[in-house]
């Protein structure tokens, strides 16, 4: 058995995108707004009780014609101001809104870092340090006490990294 080492030095790396969701894909302060929507919300969610069924087609042909359930969906989420207290990029605190870009994923609507947008206005992000000060840094809010629609029984924040390909 024989092995074969090659090093290449480099002077940067392209930084990965990073999705940041939160857990809570709609908050309660929102969804109390519009009660036979609160209750379509509460039915999506198996372990929730509510007053509406989804099996019912008087429900779904109310859905359908009188709500846009991906604007409900995208109104309801958090804002970046709402969720970001804080972020640092290589040492240095930065506005979030200049980092990041809400996207539509199967989580909700997340934020994502080093997005193709963000690489159309900026170029791609670049690391030529290694450690935890020298990449992304981000202080959150989970918001729990918005808690209403979330996946499972957490709270917090899932992240996420992806490969960034740009042509």
């Amino acid at each position: 058995m024989s092995s074969r080492l090659r090093v290449i030095d480099v002077d940067e790396i392209s930084f990965p995108a990073m999705t940041v969701c939160n857990m809570n894909q709609i908050k309660k302060s929102y969804a109390e707004q519009d009660n036979f929507m609160k209750n379509v919300l509460l039915a999506l969610n198996p372990t929730a009780l509510s007053n509406v069924s989804l099996f019912d087609p008087a429900v779904m042909h109310k859905i359908e014609t009188e709500y846009d359930m991906i604007q409900i969906f995208r109104d309801g989420s958090f804002t970046l101001q709402e969720m970001f207290v804080g972020c640092y990029w290589q040492q240095m605190w930065t506005k979030c809104s200049n980092l990041f870009t809400k996207i539509k994923t199967s989580m909700g609507y997340c934020f994502t870092f080093n997005s193709a947008e963000f690489i159309e206005r900026n170029g791609k992000a670049m690391s030529s340090q290694s450690g935890v000060k020298a990449g992304l840094a981000i202080e959150v809010n989970v918001n729990q006490e918005e808690y209403f629609f979330q996946s499972g029984d957490s709270a917090g924040i899932r992240v996420s990294g992806q490969v960034v390909k740009i042509r």
